[in-house]
Formats: C-alpha cells, structure tokens, sequence
C-alpha cells in the first residue's frame, strides 16, 4: 500500500445483517461512494430465510469482513463474543471513523469502538423499535440502552425529519442527530 493510500481517513462500517434492504444498498453505497477514504463493511450473519447483499457489495467493490456470532437476535454469549471480535479489530486496525447501522451492530459497535479509542462514533437510525415493538417494560429497558449509548456516540444520523423527532422526544440524540436522507441511483 502507497503512503498516499495508508494516509487515507479509514472508517469501519457496522451492520447487523446485509439482508435485502435499504441499510445494507445503504452502507454498501457508503463503503463504494466515499472517496479518499478506506472503508471496510464488518457485517453478522443473515437469516437462513433472508436474501444476502454482501456479494452485491463486493461485487461493487466493497471489502467486507464478517463478524462471528454477530446476529440479529438476543442472544448473549453470541454478543459478547461478536463484542469482543469487534474490540479487537478495532484495537488493531484502527480505524478513523466507526458507523454504525441497525440496533444490535449500533449497540456492539459503538461501546467496543469507544472502549478501543475510536475517535468518531456514528449512529444511523433506519427506524427504530424503541416504542410500540416490544411491550412498555422492554421498550423502557431499550430507551434507557440507547440514551446510555448516546454517552459514547459522536454523532446520529436520522434518515427522516419523522425519525430524528421520535428520537428527541424521547431523549436520545438531542444536539447530535442530523437528518441525512437517503438517496439511491435509480438509473
């Protein structure tokens, strides 16, 4: 690798799954679109019932790494090594910029990104289940984690208006979101 390269910004893009969807034709964009930056895609499992994009993301050019035990449902042996994992990788690779996509890469990603000194932490809410999904109880607990991982966050993302409002009335985010919407190429 040429200095010129090895001096590029390098961000570490999270993502829970590349299932078909916005946030993996998303982050694929990012890691293919930025340009004078060295992004990689650290990506968990998808389901055996879902569409995977991580081929598609390669095949536009992205480098993707997947985490182990990394998945989409609670599960706490398997997040905590997908924790480690990614404590790790970022202790050795680090990375400028760490962002992350989805609640379980958001929650993983940001705490092991902040405790391995990664200096800018970025969320992107797609949506979010902190109200409605789950039962009050539960959706209490999941409030409380995300304004405790606010504490660690540089920077949200809201892709809507409608999302960054929910988020502040529920007092996440305020003075950190910025409204990003998200645009495809249609041709």
């Amino acid at each position: 690798m040429s200095a010129a390269e090895e001096s590029r910004p390098r961000v570490a893009i999270v993502i829970t799954r590349m299932n078909m969807g916005g946030p993996a034709r998303l982050v694929t964009s990012l890691a293919t679109g930025m340009t004078g930056v060295r992004a990689v895609i650290l990506t968990g499992e998808t389901g055996p019932r879902e569409g995977s994009m991580a081929e598609s993301a390669v095949g536009a050019g992205a480098m993707v790494v997947d985490v182990p035990r990394l998945r989409r449902e609670l599960a706490p042996i398997a997040d905590l090594r997908a924790f480690l994992w990614l404590l790790r990788y970022f202790r050795r690779e680090h990375p400028d910029v760490v962002a992350t996509h989805m609640a379980k890469a958001g929650a993983l990603g940001r705490l092991a990104s902040w405790l391995a000194g990664v200096p800018v932490r970025v969320h992107t809410f797609h949506g979010h289940v902190l109200e409605g999904y789950f039962g009050p109880g539960l959706s209490s607990v999941f409030q409380l984690a995300e304004r405790l991982l606010s504490l660690f966050t540089t920077r949200f993302v809201a892709i809507s208006p409608t999302i960054a409002n929910q988020l502040a009335e529920l007092g996440i985010g305020r003075r950190k979101t910025s409204v990003i919407r998200i645009g495809f190429d249609l041709a």
